[in-house]
């Protein structure tokens, strides 16, 4: 990514949900900045909230080098429930002919050279072709929605060989990542793997995650063991693994480090991107995924989930039911919590919406 930065001749696209001041990004702002004194226009599109440590002094520096500089949704108490939307993408795309989308942010938590032992477990995607004028239309939207400057776009220049799309996630009412897995799975013959940090699933996903284990599909969850960001996700995580486990779905806990990689794969088509397989996650967050139709792609994928299946912990049913009792009530507590704080959010969701639908009905 940055070497693409280093030779980019026309624009710099970078939209990210987590950044905070270190050794990464100051490599990143430093490339930035040597690419506006070159001519570039550079546009950075920072989350508030993910980008909260990101100092306002910090931001100006910025501004004042020459880039481009643009927050979504920014933090004010007033907003009160709007608060809760984010932008959780993860976008490079540079001169409209290369893109890089994937899980990772701009910290030194993903370096694997700063943090050896405790670098969290990624996957970004490199794209040429077609795609990458559809991830660059996708920057350019969000940008004009939080920025008076006009942002430059490019054709691509190269052709990809990859049958592919870009899908996104917008909140409750436009989930196309969501039904393109679901049609998916439904439509699986040999494979369904998936590896997501926080697994909160809706019950269309358990029940097409059973049905597709029932009629003989090779289906595997990959998430995070007890190394992770937030305990209580795997906690809530864990409220349904017995059922999942009793139908036939594999679950491999990976133990080296904090798995942060949102990749499925099923057959030979792959979906790669920003978004988690949790609730919230498509309640709230603005998402997008790659999607790729390669078998040699697919492999390549594959080995990866081998290898990362190979220091997992598999979690078995006889393992589960040891478990004590305290444990077994502890586990249904977060889950019920989780789906009483689900509810509530959906509803001040809801109220929100009336509310700007009201206002603009009074306005007319």
């Amino acid at each position: 990514m940055l070497e693409s930065i280093d030779n980019a001749s026309g624009s710099v696209l970078l939209e990210i949900y987590l950044g905070e001041p270190g050794t990464i990004f100051s490599q990143f702002e430093y490339a930035l900045k040597q690419a506006v004194l070159r001519g570039v226009a550079v546009y950075v599109l920072l989350d508030d909230y993910g980008c909260a440590r990101i100092t306002a002094n910090q931001r100006q520096r910025m501004q004042d080098s020459g880039i481009h500089l643009a927050i979504y949704n920014p933090l004010s108490w007033k907003k009160k429930s709007s608060l809760l939307f984010r932008d959780h993408r993860k976008i490079l795309v540079v001169d409209g002919d290369i893109a890089f989308v994937g899980g990772a942010g701009l910290t030194d938590t993903f370096d694997s050279v700063l943090e050896p032992e405790s670098n969290w477990h990624d996957i970004m995607i490199q794209i040429q072709g077609d795609n990458v004028a559809a991830w660059q239309q996708l920057f350019i939207g969000n940008w004009q929605r939080w920025s008076d400057v006009t942002c430059i776009s490019h054709a691509p220049k190269t052709c990809g060989h990859s049958m592919g799309r870009v899908t996104i996630a917008q909140g409750p009412d436009y989930l196309e990542i969501k039904r393109s897995f679901l049609g998916r799975i439904q439509k699986s013959h040999n494979s369904v793997w998936l590896a997501t940090p926080y697994f909160a699933p809706s019950r269309k996903l358990r029940r097409s995650l059973i049905r597709a284990a029932r009629n003989g599909v090779d289906v595997r969850l990959l998430v995070p063991g007890e190394r992770t960001d937030h305990p209580f996700t795997r906690t809530i995580a864990q409220n349904y693994y017995y059922r999942l486990i009793k139908n036939g779905v594999r679950i491999f806990e990976f133990q080296p480090r904090f798995i942060h990689a949102k990749i499925v794969i099923i057959d030979a088509w792959v979906s790669a991107g920003s978004c988690n397989l949790d609730r919230w996650n498509f309640q709230w967050n603005l998402d997008a995924n790659q999607e790729i139709l390669d078998a040699d792609f697919a492999g390549q994928v594959k080995a990866l989930f081998v290898s990362d299946f190979a220091v997992s912990h598999e979690v078995t049913l006889a393992e589960w039911k040891k478990l004590s009792i305290m444990t077994r009530l502890n586990i249904r507590l977060w889950g019920w919590l989780a789906r009483r704080i689900l509810k509530l959010t959906r509803r001040l969701q809801l109220y929100k919406y009336w509310k700007t639908i009201n206002r603009n009905e009074k306005s007319s």
